[in-house]
């Protein structure tokens, strides 16, 4: 197969149109297969119907944050592989006018497969769309008394474990609707996720958003200085919870080279107030 066969046969997988089946796939179940939350069996069948249904793949790729597009080098040479692993190193010559009778079920397995492929690829490679690069927020922390944060520094707040702990983030300048705030702690070297729900309320309104629960609750009875973090990230794409490396840093991990918004809070536990 030619370079020029190579490229043309991208193409095709770019631009593969759907026979139609008239019936649209609903969201909820996109949002499983993006957060990888089917089952095997039903993801299959769902890549498979992927595969021939265009205006499925385009609903994917907008709640994935990416216009769906030509494939990227990287994409190019990965499907490549995938393809020549799938069909074999030695195919036939593809040729630019219609391929012959004997050629057409080999290539529309082909097709199936690659094409499922080329979609899984480019949202891994390409990953979700940033946020925008002037958006930018300001941490207020309510303790035993107020804190705003600092762009130099993280600012340190009292607290007593049952003292109520309100954290307030606002956009500095540019106001962004399609986000979602997420609250971290360090635990020795893990980075967990707190839960919202009763202990720590969050409400989201406007771009802004405020977490609210015990100091006890967000960070132990242990007196002593303590970090949470905020991350900010397109919706379903905040960073999941996981084991630092040696030499990790928690805000460089969150932030994801600045896929995401992180900020750091301090705050110092005491047994009694000052």
């Amino acid at each position: 197969m030619s370079e020029k066969d190579l490229d043309w046969l991208l193409h095709e997988l770019g631009q593969l149109e759907e026979r139609g089946t008239g019936q649209l796939l609903p969201d909820e179940m996109l949002s499983a297969y993006r957060l990888g939350r089917l089952g095997e069996d039903e993801m299959r069948a769902l890549e498979a119907r992927l595969s021939q249904d265009r205006e499925g793949r385009q609903k994917l790729a907008q709640l994935a944050g990416v216009l769906e597009r030509g494939p990227s080098p990287k994409v190019r040479e990965r499907v490549l592989s995938a393809f020549d692993e799938g069909v074999g190193r030695q195919p036939p010559v593809v040729r630019r006018v219609s391929p012959a009778p004997w050629f057409r079920h080999r290539w529309a397995a082909s097709v199936a497969l690659a094409a499922s492929l080329l979609l899984a690829v480019f949202l891994v490679v390409n990953g979700p769309e940033p946020l925008p690069p002037s958006l930018d927020y300001q941490v207020e922390a309510y303790g035993l008394a107020q804190e705003r944060s600092r762009p130099e520094a993280e600012s340190v707040i009292e607290a007593l474990p049952e003292t109520t702990i309100r954290l307030v983030v606002t956009p500095r300048e540019l106001a962004e609707q399609d986000v979602e705030f997420g609250l971290y702690r360090l635990d020795e070297d893990r980075l967990l996720r707190l839960t919202t729900g009763a202990q720590l309320r969050l409400e989201v309104r406007r771009g802004s958003a405020v977490f609210e629960g015990r100091a006890g609750d967000l960070v132990g009875i242990e007196p002593g200085e303590h970090r949470i973090f905020i991350a900010v990230a397109r919706p379903g794409e905040l960073p999941e919870p996981q084991r630092l490396e040696e030499g990790q840093q928690p805000l460089e991990v969150l932030s994801d080279n600045g896929l995401h918004l992180a900020y750091a809070q301090r705050i110092h536990l005491v047994s009694h107030p000052r």
